[in-house]
């Protein structure tokens, strides 16, 4: 009888072992499905915004002003720059850098300049 409950013992085990792998890969696999869904949903959304971008500067083909500032036309800019950076977070992983602004930069380029200056007058 204790080779039978030894048996029993490592079917058990074995099963629950497996059975809780079978629950990870297919949370994985899910995980990945949604991952998936999210990147197709996104580049849906898009590409229709790029479809009303183009309706949009075609209508105002005829106009004297400059089509790239009219306001509609720089809300759909903005609104595809967002989804951009959306869609890479969720391919890459990572968050998306977010693009510097000008006064931030001025700042950098000048301390980076004065280090710059400061190590050559020492040497």
């Amino acid at each position: 009888m204790e080779f039978w409950d030894r048996i029993q013992k490592d079917i058990g085990k074995n099963l629950k072992d497996g059975l809780q792998t079978i629950r990870d890969k297919a949370g994985e696999l899910s995980d990945e499905g949604k991952r998936k869904y999210r990147v197709y949903d996104l580049q849906s959304q898009i590409h229709k915004l790029m479809a009303e971008l183009g309706a949009a500067v075609y209508a105002l083909r005829g106009s004297s002003k400059n089509s790239v500032k009219a306001p509609k036309v720089t809300a759909l800019i903005s609104r595809i720059v967002k989804l951009e950076e959306k869609l890479a977070e969720i391919e890459t992983g990572k968050p998306a850098k977010k693009p510097v602004k000008k006064a931030a930069r001025k700042k950098a380029v000048k301390k980076t300049v004065k280090k710059k200056t400061v190590k050559k007058t020492k040497t």
